[in-house]
């Protein structure tokens, strides 16, 4: 019965993380594209280009064998401690990689205000790696309502981030702002919700 309980409370949370930002963010988006010009939307798509193509190469597979990984806790925790090092290594090299590479790349794209929004939005490549480990060990441990605060996140940043710099006339800037706070923010949460976690207390120890 508990373990029937467990799995209902776990699919509840589950299925409320996916739904509610699926319903909610386009709303929010909408009334932001009213504000912005399409150029806003054009520079954050370039950086995006670049983002998504870098992440390919990050140990997202990595993350993946350990929700999967069976073991004692020891191999489980060095797995863990593998992982955040070696997603913070690389997502540091890439990062450096686009800064030094930002002005070939708004040349590429015949925008040359690609090249600052570029540099500033990649940092979101080193801020996720701060969370992976952390949100692999949460779908381990099937605690998706710790999981569905980190999901809301987005739309909480839309809200109290973007949308007022948008009104306020800041432009591109309001959406990478808003998607640099959107990280943080959900790094933090993660991070908050390990430290009432055994098992993630134990993965912090060994980083």
């Amino acid at each position: 019965m508990t373990e029937k309980r467990t799995t209902l409370h776990a699919l509840k949370w589950s299925t409320l993380g996916h739904i509610l930002p699926q319903v909610v963010s386009p709303f929010i988006a909408i009334y932001i594209a009213r504000l912005l010009c399409p150029e806003a939307f054009g520079l954050i798509a370039i950086a995006t280009i670049v983002i998504s193509f870098l992440q390919i190469f990050l140990a997202r597979g990595f993350t993946t064998a350990l929700i999967q990984k069976q073991g004692n806790e020891k191999e489980i925790y060095r797995t863990a401690d593998f992982i955040f090092s070696f997603n913070l290594i690389m997502s540091s090299i890439f990062y450096l990689i686009i800064l030094f590479s930002s002005s070939a790349i708004a040349q590429f794209f015949h925008n040359p205000e690609a090249k600052l929004v570029v540099s500033i939005l990649s940092l979101s490549l080193i801020i996720r790696a701060f969370g992976d480990v952390q949100l692999a060990m949460l779908q381990k441990n099937m605690d998706f309502k710790s999981i569905f605060y980190r999901q809301i996140v987005p739309i909480s940043s839309l809200l109290i981030v973007t949308l007022p710099l948008a009104s306020l006339g800041y432009g591109v800037w309001a959406l990478v702002i808003g998607q640099l706070v959107s990280n943080i923010l959900a790094a933090i949460i993660l991070w908050g919700k390990a430290s009432g976690n055994q098992d993630l207390i134990l993965v912090l120890k060994t980083i």
